[in-house]
């Protein structure tokens, strides 16, 4: 989830790809900050849990 990718879709114009960055650049900012990023199904609900955590100290030199 947390890793870039590309893709098509069949509802998409044709010959258009898809790029997934987003969840990747937030797992590259937390990770830059010391901070961590994790995801969890909700039990008993559809969808997700993200939690990104990201200590106040600053990241590391």
């Amino acid at each position: 989830m947390f890793e870039r990718f590309s893709g098509s879709r069949s509802t998409a114009a044709p010959g258009r790809r898809h790029y997934g960055l987003g969840l990747a650049l937030v797992a590259e900012i937390a990770e830059a900050h010391d901070g961590t990023i994790s995801a969890a199904n909700q039990v008993g609900q559809h969808g997700a849990v993200l939690t990104l955590r990201i200590p106040r100290s600053g990241p590391r030199r």
